[in-house]
């Protein structure tokens, strides 16, 4: 009986830790790019009474309760929102979007499928942690993005892919063009294509491409560490990152003036909730059991 109720408080505490992964999902229903997670129970060790042998093919054993395995990252596919705006990126496939830390930074910090992303008055792409947003340059050189970039230049900007600590700069958008006529010109407007590629457009709508957004792959997601913001961060377990061009091997095709929603079905989380209470109710009424079981036998003296 004693051994019950032990196991019992093991079933009790693997059930509220699932219940709180639950519900931290159903918190985060609405937030943009949140992946849901999944809580694996196990089954503790057991004490054997007897061990099988050739005479006697069926043990003696009793459990001794259950404990959390693990908790997965479910990486499956967010539906996406349309909202017209360019800086709102969406990933339909594998990969992660690269954010760095500074606007000289070729080493990514953080990793996130979160593309919410907005342009600061220096013209820099950023998340809403504030993080640079990582990418190749086109035709141009420096620390940066160009804000000088040459016309009609499409056809020539290429990607080669590259490992995630080298090769990559933080996504500038350019206030002028040079070439053409007039030459400079204001940029009336800028898009990102599905292969990751920016084009800016100038007042005479001459357009030209600055370089492309770089998306990260990895030999495991489920290795990488969840961080604050919906973001991730690398890790032994994950494999060494590497920069794609979207669209191309593993790596998704980003999508402009769309969001990745939160990927939590909401019917399959109030049924795990349903589920998990029960499991709950049914491990606390074990101890009530027991309790009385062990009231009643203190009570055969009397």
């Amino acid at each position: 009986m004693v051994r019950s109720m032990y196991s019992a408080i093991s079933g009790l505490s693997s059930h509220q830790f699932k219940m709180d992964v639950v519900g931290n999902d159903l918190a985060n229903v609405n937030t943009i790019g949140y992946k849901g997670k999944r809580t694996n129970l196990s089954s503790s060790f057991s004490q054997v009474s007897r061990a099988a042998s050739t005479l006697q093919p069926v043990g003696i054993e009793v459990g001794l309760g259950t404990q959390i395995a693990s908790t997965d990252t479910q990486f499956t596919q967010g539906a996406f929102q349309r909202t017209d705006i360019p800086t709102d990126l969406g990933l339909a496939g594998d990969g992660f979007f690269m954010l760095g830390a500074t606007s000289a930074s070729t080493t990514p910090v953080f990793y996130s499928r979160a593309g919410n992303f907005s342009v600061d008055l220096n013209g820099y792409l950023r998340s809403q942690d504030g993080n640079f947003v990582l990418g190749t340059l086109g035709t141009s050189a420096g620390s940066g993005f160009s804000t000088s970039v040459a016309q009609n230049v499409s056809p020539s900007v290429t990607y080669t892919t590259t490992t995630a600590a080298s090769g990559l700069l933080a996504v500038r958008i350019p206030t002028t063009i040079t070439g053409g006529s007039p030459s400079p010109q204001n940029v009336s407007g800028f898009n990102i294509g599905s292969d990751g590629k920016i084009i800016v457009t100038g007042d005479n709508g001459a357009s030209s491409a600055i370089g492309f957004i770089s998306v990260a792959t990895f030999q495991s997601n489920q290795g990488l560490t969840p961080t604050p913001n919906t973001n991730f961060a690398a890790s032994d377990a994950a494999g060494a990152a590497t920069a794609n061009p979207p669209g191309t091997g593993r790596a998704g095709k980003t999508q402009s003036g769309v969001l990745e929603l939160s990927n939590v079905d909401i019917a399959q989380e109030f049924t795990e909730m349903i589920i998990t209470q029960r499991g709950f109710d049914a491990n606390a009424r074990t101890i009530t059991t027991s309790d009385e079981m062990l009231q009643t036998a203190v009570n055969l003296k009397r």
